[in-house]
């Protein structure tokens, strides 16, 4: 499958990025939460072909008031006339998805029909979730059919997010049909980190080829920051190689995070390597909030090691902070080895006001 990347130029220009310690934020697909006790077999009962409502007036989770609905589906009256009657909104919803699976075409009709509102949207949302358990490609070719702009794109977003669970090239591929927006770019995230989970190498040769300089950077994040869960080197390696040095920051402390969980000493060898720069000073802070939980003394030990006594001050005053309120003298004690007079007040004062 060839992927093409220039449809990414047209994105707007992005805001300019923050330093930040941890995973950049990938956002998952929720579905709605139903009710343990929601009458899910109801969908089971009038999917029976004719109707059976023979078992389900002694079936606890079909609801006394529902029975009638069923006794007039095996009249002929359909499903529909169920959803006419199911008053609340979470149960009527997980009964359109459920009826989707079978019989997805004759569910999309009867959401059509529905007048235009929040109401047919989340009708259709459910079509389209229902549909794609079955027929991936059906559904999307649907979706694809809608004549209103919003409505088309909101479903093949909401689609290929569940793509991604499974299929995240292919979940990229309907990401290039839709419009730039903030949302096509968090799915492109999305379904980035997902491919890097399997290949990150082929993962990363794609995201390589986008043209926007912004959306490029935020997608080699995402995936270095998962790459770095299963293999932290190869992925500390190519930050500090192929990461623009603008972005290695960001990228470092992903990178230093997940080592650290892992390997703290592995991680701390590849952060003293760094030279004296905001790329250094942001895998430290990772490292250090990720060591402080798991070993606050080995922390303080390497902070020792350091022969910078700029950077051994910034390290013990981050680690001082980190620990105040679980190991008081520890961080008394650190506070005590920063030699800048400054920076020392700065931390006794902070530590006095965590007490």
């Amino acid at each position: 499958m060839k992927l093409r990347a220039n449809f990414l130029l047209s994105i707007p220009l992005a805001a300019a990025m923050v330093y930040v310690f941890g995973k950049i934020p990938v956002a998952d697909h929720a579905e709605s939460t139903i009710p343990a006790a929601r009458p899910a077999p109801v969908a089971e009962w009038s999917a029976r072909t004719p109707p059976d409502v023979s078992g389900a007036a002694e079936d606890p989770a079909v609801p006394a008031n529902l029975i009638d609905d069923l006794v007039a589906e095996r009249a002929g009256t359909g499903p529909e006339s169920i959803l006419a009657k199911i008053a609340d909104e979470e149960v009527r919803r997980q009964f359109a998805r459920d009826w989707s699976r079978t019989e997805p075409q004759r569910a999309a009709a009867w959401a059509a029909a529905l007048p235009p509102g929040e109401a047919r949207d989340a009708m259709f949302d459910q079509v389209a979730l229902g549909w794609i358990e079955q027929d991936a490609t059906g559904a999307v070719a649907w979706a694809n059919r809608m004549t209103e702009d919003a409505t088309r794109e909101r479903l093949l977003n909401l689609l290929a997010v569940e793509f991604a669970r499974t299929d995240p090239v292919s979940a990229l591929d309907i990401a290039a049909r839709l419009t730039a927006s903030a949302e096509r770019d968090e799915l492109c995230r999305h379904a980035v980190a997902q491919w890097a989970v399997k290949d990150a190498a082929a993962a990363i040769a794609w995201a390589g080829e986008i043209a926007d300089t912004v959306l490029r950077a935020e997608l080699l994040h995402a995936i270095v920051a998962v790459w770095s869960a299963s293999e932290p080197a190869a992925a500390a390696a190519f930050t500090a190689t192929s990461i623009p040095a603008e972005n290695q920051p960001r990228a470092a402390a992903s990178v230093t995070r997940e080592w650290a969980l892992r390997d703290p000493a592995a991680a701390a060898a590849w952060v003293a390597r760094f030279p004296d720069n905001a790329m250094r000073d942001s895998a430290s802070g990772s490292l250090l909030a990720v060591w402080a939980a798991q070993d606050a003394a080995a922390a303080a030990a390497w902070i020792a090691s350091l022969k910078n006594p700029s950077w051994q001050d910034k390290a013990n005053a981050f680690l001082a902070s980190e620990i105040a309120t679980r190991n008081a003298p520890l961080a008394q004690q650190l506070t005590a080895q920063i030699s800048d007079p400054a920076l020392r007040a700065e931390n006794e004062a902070r530590l006095a006001g965590q007490r």
